[in-house]
């Protein structure tokens, strides 16, 4: 990759480009408005910056498959358009802007966006709640990531934004396809010992961010805590998020969390009010419980063997019979307590389960069905119940609707009208030329001339999305009204002598209806 900086910023549809607000290894941020008057952020990445067109490629690929993934989570700054000017050699992409550092402040000058970063410069560790509602944001974006086989490669303070005062990750230029990101990319401290480029390794660099964001201290401190965490009374709740922290971080990357799930479960579990360090600690307890009960079972072997080598057999026998009665007793006790342990751990993690869903139904919040669904699907794993059941039928009842695309017309449209298919849209400018777009890539397909210098101002599809019927104005005499084959682009009806707006397409045949 080379330095590259254009003379003149390029020009971006709809949008004008007031200044640069960041600049990073792969692009240019701006700050920008668009023509409704909303504050965008929006990043240009130049094809002369790279020495080849594979990797300029292979970054527009990148964002594409990010696109249609980031309005799926809170966690995730939303894309929304990607452009691209070939004659200019560029590609951009508009997203949502970062809060600003300067909360009470509207002046554009001063603007500069507020990240974790930001907020760790100016105000040091942040409070666990604080922190806590980073690592449930973010985390929640990771996992729809690696659910779809994405990974993001640099997580890091300076890469998680706010937006409405809520954390999102951003610098989505590293993303990529999990078998695509190997290449060693990323920032020291947050990358871990196996290298980057794996969803492992997005976890591990989340785990250093909560360490710096609770503790106030760089990566290279990782796992030393503040001395004031000891005697502090809230000591309890920053050794509670330590315990994800740590597990984030393991050096081996067996011991680590095996997905962003698992994570996202024990911050639900804090958020409940549970202990993850007494969940762990009871887990550690049935493991040697186990390992001493079998031990003592070889001892007590070993133990008969040598009493019946020494003829004591019938006291040896005895004893042996009493030993073994009351190690099993004490077994089966141990057992017991670990098996009710280990439900009321499940039981637990149930409950938070159950009540995140509930809370994202009672949001009410459209997009959120999608979230209350996944946590009910995991508390069903752990239980069945009729409460559970009444949840899921309150999220499937929550609207989950997704803006696909963004349309705008022209301004001088004097009418339009989208056929029954939704696979077009007919927009009439005057007496210009009635321009038939694609909805689906927002292309024009076809151009129909008017018979007159006349201008349209009404517009009817049929039923089959075929043909169209367009009215025009003429002031001195009747309206003109043309129908045209939008298929094959030709003119198979004009009529001079309607005076009325009445007009209507056969729902079937390929007839039309007009009252004169």
């Amino acid at each position: 990759m080379r330095e590259f900086r254009p003379e003149n910023p390029p020009h971006i549809p709809d949008y004008t480009l007031l200044r640069p607000i960041g600049r990073g290894a792969y692009g240019e941020v701006w700050l920008a408005r668009n023509v409704m008057g909303t504050l965008r952020a929006i990043k240009i990445i130049w094809r002369a910056q790279f020495d080849s067109e594979r990797p300029f490629e292979r970054e527009l690929a990148g964002i594409q498959k990010y696109e249609p993934v980031s309005r799926t989570s809170g966690g995730l700054v939303h894309v929304l358009h990607v452009g691209r000017n070939d004659p200019e050699g560029y590609f951009f992409y508009v997203m949502e802007l970062a809060d600003s550092v300067e909360a009470f402040s509207s002046a554009i000058e001063k603007y500069k966006p507020r990240t974790l970063r930001s907020d760790l410069q100016r105000t040091g560790a942040l409070p666990v709640s604080s922190t806590f509602r980073v690592a449930f944001d973010v985390v929640s974006g990771l996992a729809q990531l690696h659910r779809r086989g994405l990974v993001h490669r640099d997580v890091k303070p300076g890469n998680i934004i706010y937006v409405n005062d809520r954390a999102k990750l951003a610098d989505i230029g590293l993303v990529s396809a999990g078998g695509e990101g190997r290449t060693f990319v990323g920032t020291e401290g947050y990358i871990p010992p196996e290298g980057p480029g794996t969803p492992a390794a997005d976890l591990y660099a989340l785990g250093m961010v909560l360490y710096e964001a609770s503790t106030g201290f760089p990566p290279e401190r990782f796992p030393d805590i503040p001395p004031g965490w000891v005697t502090s009374e809230k000591g309890d709740d920053s050794f509670e998020l330590h315990e994800v922290v740590l597990k984030a971080c393991e050096g081996q990357r067996e011991r680590r969390y095996r997905d962003a799930d698992e994570m996202q479960a024990d911050l639900a579990l804090l958020q409940s009010g549970q202990s993850v360090r007494q969940m762990r600690a009871l887990k550690m307890r049935y493991v040697r419980l186990r390992a001493s009960v079998a031990a003592g079972a070889i001892l007590l072997v070993l133990s008969l063997l040598a009493l019946f080598m020494v003829h004591y057999r019938a006291r040896v026998a005895a004893e042996s019979e009493a030993r073994e009665t009351d190690l099993r007793r004490q077994a089966q006790d141990a057992l017991r307590r670990t098996g009710a342990a280990e439900r009321d751990a499940r039981r637990q993690l149930y409950n938070a389960l159950l009540e995140q869903a509930l809370a994202t139904v009672r949001s009410s919040e459209v997009g959120q069905r999608v979230r209350a669904l996944e946590a009910i699907q995991r508390a069903a794993t752990l239980a069945n119940t009729a409460e559970l059941r009444g949840a899921a039928l309150a999220a499937l009842a929550l609207p989950d609707l997704r803006l696909e695309r963004e349309l705008p017309l022209p301004q001088e449209t004097t009418a339009s009208a989208v056929s029954p298919d939704f696979g077009s849209v007919a927009i009439c400018r005057g007496a210009a030329p009635v321009e038939i777009w694609s909805l689906p890539s927002g292309n024009v397909l076809r151009e129909l001339a008017p018979s007159t210098n006349t201008s349209a101002y009404s517009v009817w599809w049929s039923a089959d999305s075929r043909f169209v019927a367009i009215k025009r104005d003429r002031p001195k005499d009747n309206a003109l009204f043309e129908v045209w084959n939008v298929t094959t682009g030709q003119q198979t009806l004009l009529h001079t002598n309607l005076d009325s707006d009445g007009i209507a397409f056969h729902p079937r045949l390929p007839r039309i209806l007009a009252s004169a």
